[in-house]
């Protein structure tokens, strides 16, 4: 068999969140939750990523679309039959495609964010969509407003637009088989580690730590957009920092006791870091989180980013203590489940040793 004829192998990664049966009740409200879900990331990143959403009775399921725009070029029926075969799992109440295409406004083609609902089992579909485009600092900037569309079948769906038709067909292709594995994997190869030694005291309550772990960042890290997640692992004497610089399908939590159990010396803190969108008085703005744990405590920083002649500048932080961590939900000596952690070192830091 030539390199051609093989099986293209795509790998979806997801995540899942809880679903309350309000949430179901009334169809609108998972919709308005998704679009304000997808203005908050292209306001905060200035893009959004090709995703599929599922609701079931009690939770949400989002998986990631393999690939760059580049590299999923002319396969737009081997997503959309991908897509069909999620959306007909048992347990599927509502199916929806996130993500943004080009369209012709007559003016030249703008970028298009889209929310597109299939029924499964049937032709019907609902579509909302909205203009989009890139400001300053990389923050996204919408022209209008949502725009939404019902109607049955592709022919209905592509007189709207022909970009919006190739997200239901799927042409001829065809998928064999698609495993579905809803357990956390390893991330082996998706986490870089570096120590900073440091003199002094430890800093003792949360708002204390985030503002430590705050001013080890250096200037041009936080005067652009955070694209990642980052754990900090406090230790006496030594400052462990973790960057998750790519997308993993192991869960949060034993990700992160994972990583406090590298050493078997209790960490004094942890934290996991980042990038939000912080909505305030004068509006919305880029921000960095620290959700902090110390002391058998949890709370949380936000650290506000504000565009300042064109660029972004950390500003003002507010703290939120959240209380005590109940018994075995912490991060902090409880044992990680199901996750092995091998980081590489970061660039200019000491490596972490196996």
């Amino acid at each position: 068999m030539s390199d051609d004829d093989k099986p293209e192998q795509w790998k979806f990664q997801g995540r899942r969140q809880p679903l309350t049966a309000a949430s179901l009740a009334d169809p609108d409200t998972l919709r308005e939750a998704l679009k304000q879900h997808l203005a908050d990331l292209a306001s905060l990143q200035g893009a959004v990523s090709l995703e599929f959403v599922f609701a079931h009775a009690d939770k949400l399921e989002t998986y990631v679309v393999p690939g760059t725009p580049e590299v999923r070029m002319g396969k737009e029926p081997v997503v959309a039959v991908s897509f069909a075969q999620f959306a007909t799992r048992d347990g599927v109440l509502r199916a929806f495609r996130t993500g943004e295409c080009l369209r012709d406004t007559g003016d030249g083609h703008r970028r298009v964010l889209l929310l597109l609902e299939w029924f499964p089992g049937t032709d019907r579909w609902w579509l909302a969509s909205r203009l989009l485009g890139t400001g300053e600092a990389g923050v996204g900037v919408f022209h209008g407003e949502w725009e939404a569309a019902e109607g049955d079948g592709l022919d209905a769906l592509g007189a709207l637009d022909e970009n919006f038709r190739e997200w239901l067909d799927t042409g001829e292709a065809g998928v064999s088989s698609m495993h579905f594995d809803e357990h956390p994997a390893p991330t082996e190869g998706m986490i870089e580690g570096g120590l900073m030694a440091f003199e002094g005291p430890l800093p003792v309550g949360g708002h204390e730590v985030a503002i430590f772990l705050a001013r080890s960042f250096r200037l041009d890290e936080v005067s652009r957009p955070l694209g990642h997640f980052i754990v900090f692992v406090l230790r006496e004497g030594v400052l462990e920092r973790y960057d998750i610089t790519e997308k993993t399908t192991a869960e949060l939590d034993p990700l992160i006791r994972a990583l406090a159990a590298t050493n078997p010396e209790l960490p004094h803190a942890i934290a996991l870091v980042h990038p939000a969108t912080a909505e305030l008085v004068d509006g919305k703005h880029r921000a960095i989180v620290f959700i902090v744990e110390t002391a058998g405590r949890r709370g949380n920083m936000l650290w506000v980013q504000r565009v300042i002649e064109g660029r972004l500048v950390p500003k003002e932080s507010m703290y939120r203590d959240q209380g005590e961590v109940p018994a075995g939900k912490g991060w902090i000596g409880v044992a990680p489940e199901g996750v092995e952690v091998h980081a590489r070192p970061l660039p200019g830091q000491t490596p972490i040793s196996d």
